[in-house]
């Protein structure tokens, strides 16, 4: 999961030290090790073998667009999600009578299911309300506050939470673009390349010392 990738380098990295070519190329090694292995930068030949070849341009366009599409879609992917669990949650509070859908008091088991997957550790929820079901589930009542006051309040923290979770992917994504924008043009790009090289050989130098 790219999303996932990025909020974890991004945490373990001071992006000012980006605006320089070294600390940019220990990045991009970090962000691709499933695209690729530069360990093989360390022989010369091998190195300037794959600038010649057609794996570079095609590195080059993944960095230039391919990646940027796929954490688009993941983006998407991920607010989808939230259309599903709202789905979920009327399947929960309503039942069908003649076509018509009612609102019901969910059976325990489908308590069960709210309390676990959209009430605890839900830093939205108020701490009355989440004590108020942690309770009941622990004693094994069945809840029997109003149905339609609990849908609602789980609605609407199930939307904050959607609101909050597209704030935060949408902004890593506008980071790590800033970041790959870095190399559009062919002539950043090879310079990259030459300063993972650069990464490379330095790490090969440190691991032959006595």
């Amino acid at each position: 999961m790219w999303l996932e990738l990025i909020a974890k380098l991004l945490s373990e990295t001071n992006l000012t030290y980006l605006n320089a070519d070294l600390p940019l190329a220990y990045f991009m090694i970090k962000l691709l090790p499933t695209r690729i292995k530069f360990d093989k930068f360390i022989n010369l030949q091998t190195f300037q073998d794959y600038l010649e070849s057609i794996h570079v341009i095609k590195l080059r366009y993944f960095i230039q667009s391919t990646i940027k599409d796929e954490i688009n879609q993941e983006c998407i992917l991920d607010e989808g999600k939230y259309t599903e669990d709202l789905k979920e949650l009327d399947d929960i509070f309503f039942e069908y009578h003649d076509e018509q859908p009612v609102l019901v008091t969910p059976s325990y088991e489908k308590q069960i299911l709210l309390y676990k997957k959209y009430i605890e550790g839900n830093e939205f929820f108020p701490e009355s309300f989440k004590k108020a079901w942690q309770g009941e589930i622990e004693k094994r009542l069945s809840r029997t506050i109003g149905a339609g006051n609990d849908y609602e309040i789980i609605k609407s923290e199930i939307k904050a939470l959607e609101n909050k979770k597209i704030c935060e992917n949408r902004k890593l994504e506008k980071t790590i673009l800033h970041i790959l924008n870095h190399f559009n043009t062919k002539e950043n790009f090879i310079n990259l390349l030459k300063s993972i090289r650069e990464i490379k050989l330095m790490e090969n130098h440190d691991l032959l010392l006595p």
